[in-house]
């Protein structure tokens, strides 16, 4: 007999994650899935116990979530095969080459906050942009005699404006499945908050850099980067053809997957005839990533990457934790818990306001925000619909602040790994992360004066997602296999 649960029982499952998450991450410094999953395997037992569920109960709340897990694996699929396509076909390499040489010690600041950001929209990582020429423009920029906090604020906002606009960032698509929209749909809607906030910051480095340099040094390390990409590709403008056919599909509204599978075909010809490399390379890519030993860590760092095996971490991580939540769905513990934040959300304005502020505190809460963008989507999907609210809209709340936030609290994994990287606190960067900051408050602000809220008769992607849930049943007793 199904019994109706209550808030303090609710909560166990929540207050194991969050103890295995700070256990995981702060004292044994393991990665984060074994906590996240063995959570799921508590609000199980909970549901079961305190419930009344059965198992078929239990596995169909898992099965009712695989719709949105379908699709953002397949994406990360597709984005892994194409970072590694441009890779080895020197795509990338090119566009990191001319954004090099756009570095003028005048406008220092400036450059770096556009440098980091088409570095990492080329790559689709914040990290690996901040531990490769965020560290090289760093120690220019102490040559130079700027406040390293400075710099460093102006390399993780560039940083995280490119992830967060990045074809090949991660969160990206979890963002778009876990709210119903579609991929490139999410990428375009999120421009009326990305840009503001960007062009914001580009004026507020501008300002702060004008009487910054005080002292001229070699630019040693960007020669040598340079160097080392003329080395190891050809480079030529025409390359940067592909990105724009990219671009040009994705304001076309084409379907995600086909334009990505289409580009990496087309890099993968690049790479063989043109980068002379053999097709087996290219096959071999296409799995595990592009690999070359150039000797010099940061061209290393910034191009070994991609292939399908690097996005798995991502993907199994998407699993785990849509194992825990809808187990909290299905039993009805989800909605106990975050109950007080939809009966606060009664209007658009506030809707919104709850919607981007419960990732960043689920980002102090689980440090994480693969897992804060998954919970919190999953919170809010329904209430956007109920609200006459596209799912754009909420994705766009989800990418304007778990995204972002993560590198400005110390105990979140994106902070711990800037400050293994750069060896510096959130507490002495964090004010000059000025992107990271306004994306936010833009967001909330658009929220309350109802600037760019789809309505959701616009979009017929939920009603897909829908019907797709409608076709996902449980296995008959007789076909099931006993676990």
């Amino acid at each position: 007999m199904k019994k109706k649960i209550n808030l303090f029982i609710s909560w166990i499952p929540v207050l194991t994650l969050i103890l295995g998450l700070y256990y995981a991450i702060q004292v044994l410094q393991l990665e984060i899935h074994a906590p996240v999953f063995l959570s799921g395997a508590v609000a199980a037992v909970v549901a079961v116990i305190f419930k009344g569920l059965t198992w078929r109960d239990v596995e169909q709340g898992v099965l009712d979530s695989l719709v949105y897990f379908t699709a953002p694996m397949i994406n990360l699929l597709a984005i892994g095969i194409l970072l590694a396509s441009w890779n080895i076909a020197g795509v990338t390499p090119t566009m990191v080459y001319y954004a090099l040489n756009l570095m003028d010690p005048i406008a220092f600041l400036p450059l770096t906050l556009i440098i980091c950001s088409i570095i990492a929209f080329t790559i689709g990582t914040s990290w690996i942009t901040t531990a490769t020429i965020g560290i090289v423009l760093v120690a220019i920029g102490e040559g130079y005699g700027i406040d390293r906090n400075i710099v460093i604020g102006a390399v993780i906002s560039g940083s995280y404006f490119g992830d967060k606009v990045s074809i090949f960032s991660d969160t990206t698509p979890i963002a778009a499945s876990m709210s119903g929209a579609k991929l490139f749909d999410h990428f375009r809607h999120m421009a009326y908050t990305t840009i503001p906030a960007y062009l914001i910051s580009l004026i507020l480095f501008t300002f702060m850099g004008l009487n910054s340099i005080k002292i001229r040094v070699h630019e040693d390390s960007i020669n040598r980067i340079r160097n080392m990409i003329l080395a190891d590709f050809m480079i030529t403008p025409y390359l940067l053809i592909l990105p724009g056919i990219l671009l040009f599909l994705m304001m076309k509204r084409k379907s995600a997957v086909p334009t990505i599978f289409s580009l990496s075909i087309l890099g993968g010809a690049v790479a063989v005839f043109y980068q002379n490399r053999s097709l087996k390379e290219v096959l071999l890519s296409f799995t595990y990533g592009y690999r070359q030993e150039s000797g010099f860590e940061v061209i290393d760092g910034l191009f070994n990457r991609g292939g399908m095996n690097s996005v798995l971490w991502a993907i199994s991580l998407l699993f785990c934790s849509l194992v825990f939540v809808s187990i909290m769905k299905k039993s009805g513990m989800l909605q106990e818990v975050t109950s007080p934040l939809l009966k606060f959300s009664k209007t658009k304005g506030r809707l919104v306001l709850a919607a981007t502020m419960t990732p960043i505190l689920l980002n102090f809460v689980l440090a994480d925000r693969h897992i804060s963008l998954i919970v919190s989507g999953n919170i809010f999907r329904e209430k956007f619909k109920e609200k006459g609210l596209a799912g754009v809209n909420l994705s766009r709340c989800l990418e304007s602040s778990a995204t972002v936030t993560a590198p400005l609290i110390p105990w979140s994994t994106s902070s711990i790994a800037i400050i293994a990287i750069l060896g510096d606190s959130p507490w002495s960067y964090a004010p000059y992360c000025f992107f990271n900051i306004l994306c936010p408050i833009v967001s909330i602000v658009y929220g309350f004066l109802g600037f760019t809220l789809l309505p959701l008769e616009e979009t017929t992607h939920e009603h897909q997602v829908k019907e797709k849930e409608k076709e996902i049943k449980v296995p008959r007793d007789e076909d099931k296999i006993e676990y």
